[in-house]
């Protein structure tokens, strides 16, 4: 059996083998293709969801200015194909409705320290007021590594991990 936290390292392992049983734990693992229901998903894949729907980040936003009234530029962390599809948007939209720029800070192919690194740089540039972190699951693995470069650059975030939500500043 091999478990597989988050859609890239999901997609990597379907793509290597149609046999050896696959629990995943990802977003949507409908939307991504993984699965074709979730009650009957099929092949050598299972496991769980960590979708919660596009209303999240809407409730992240609200939570953030009632905490930071005067916010008004937001980097989002998030993977290209979060931002491009339905999440992105309903983050987007949420962004708009309450009158403030969101700003998506896109992850590279890949989740490890350098590329964080990378990532936080261009937010000290975009001079973000806060920062809110997406669902990817890969963040989950790498929330140390957020939470102690938030800490560096003086960014307060909103993130979730493992079930929980926390603001820190």
């Amino acid at each position: 059996m091999i478990f597989a936290l988050g859609t890239s390292l999901a997609l990597d392992f379907k793509m290597a083998t149609a046999t050896i049983p696959i629990v995943i734990v990802v977003g949507d693992p409908i939307a991504s293709g993984f699965v074709e229901s979730i009650a009957r998903p099929g092949g050598n894949i299972t496991g769980a969801t960590v979708w919660v729907g596009l209303e999240l980040p809407g409730k992240r936003i609200e939570l953030l200015i009632e905490t930071m009234p005067k916010l008004s530029t937001l980097s989002y962390l998030v993977s290209r194909s979060f931002w491009e599809d339905a999440r992105g948007g309903g983050a987007r939209e949420a962004a708009k409705r309450a009158g403030i720029s969101l700003r998506a800070a896109l992850m590279g192919g890949v989740f490890n320290e350098l590329e964080y690194q990378r990532v936080f740089r261009s937010m000290e540039q975009d001079r973000a007021d806060a920062l809110m972190v997406s669902e990817n699951a890969e963040h989950v693995t790498n929330r140390a590594t957020i939470v102690a470069l938030a800490a560096k650059s003086r960014i307060p975030q909103f993130t979730h991990t493992a079930n929980s939500l926390k603001l820190a500043a």
